[in-house]
């Protein structure tokens, strides 16, 4: 297809500078819109990842053709459809690949997960174990590791590549918590990467499932004891209903008054006896002026009643 545009470009300049009869401002301004064309289907080719490898080769690699699909670009693809990351710029093509990639992640999503989590639940009992099984102590381990990991990544890949520590960090971020955008080539080797990834990885799964599980049982736990308080509140009213059935209601609230004004009366003595003042001779010990003896004397008249 190149060669086909080549030619038909050179054709029809050579017709167009017969045809301006030594014009150069008319060819100038006819080549000028045929370039534009030639041009547009030359972008056009490169949106094609294969013509695009063909392109590279002849300009980068001195006309060698480097291959697309090589070891390395295999376990990477691979290894970032399972965990997943996915970064995009490494994809199938044809219809039996797409469908091959489909079955690969529908049977390898699910293994990676199960084997993310196993891996995660020795981590986490170990750290739990080494922390003499304190839960907010591994919690806080966990989270520091969390933290700190992808900045540990970012500061290895800028140490150990071109790419500035900005760009670095982002990276590492992306990667770990499976986002790739995949707008940042792969900076360092493809194995010591997937290492990265596999680490950074778990170790998100298992902070992210331990502090989970205890937010839940926490709630969980409050919910429980929400509703035994709800429990031992019912079983109380159904005590004083039973207390309060033979001797009437009104009763029932006379106790309750009664109790009240004998609590107020014993706080506003007890207040009283902070303050400096003179004694009185023959003075109670507690002030029994708002105390209701009509209504507490029911309560002995209720019991002798029939």
């Amino acid at each position: 297809m190149v060669e086909v545009e080549l030619t038909t470009f050179l054709d029809v300049s050579f017709d167009i500078l017969i045809q301006s009869k030594g014009d150069f401002a008319v060819f100038n301004e006819s080549v000028d819109v045929i370039f534009g064309h030639y041009e547009g289907v030359f972008f056009e080719l490169f949106k094609n990842p294969i013509s695009s490898n063909v392109f590279d080769s002849l300009v980068y690699a001195n006309c060698c053709l480097m291959g697309t699909w090589n070891p390395m670009s295999a376990l990477l693809m691979a290894s970032t459809t399972v965990i997943p990351v996915g970064f995009g710029f490494i994809t199938p093509l044809t219809a039996v690949g797409r469908i091959f990639f489909v079955v690969y992640a529908i049977i390898g999503v699910p293994l990676t997960l199960i084997v993310t989590s196993d891996i995660g639940k020795f981590v986490c009992g170990f750290i739990f174990s080494l922390l003499d099984e304190s839960p907010m102590r591994s919690m806080f381990a966990l989270m520091t590791m969390l933290l700190s990991y992808p900045i540990l990544m970012g500061l290895a890949i800028s140490t150990f590549s071109s790419m500035k520590i900005v760009d670095s960090l982002y990276y590492s971020i992306m990667c770990i918590f499976t986002i790739g955008y995949g707008d940042i080539l792969p900076p360092i080797s493809v194995p010591i990467l997937i290492l990265m990834i596999a680490v950074g990885v778990t170790l998100v799964t298992v902070s992210v499932e331990l502090v989970g599980s205890t937010i839940i049982h926490n709630v969980h736990y409050m919910g429980r004891q929400m509703s035994r308080a709800r429990e031992i509140a019912g079983r109380v009213i159904k005590i004083a209903q039973k207390i309060n059935v033979n001797r009437g209601l009104t009763i029932g609230i006379s106790q309750l008054n009664a109790f009240t004004r004998l609590g107020m009366a014993m706080d506003f003595s007890h207040g009283l006896n902070r303050l400096s003042r003179t004694d009185n001779a023959y003075e109670p010990e507690i002030a029994l002026d708002f105390v209701d003896f009509a209504s507490t004397s029911e309560i002995f008249v209720g019991e002798n009643d029939p």
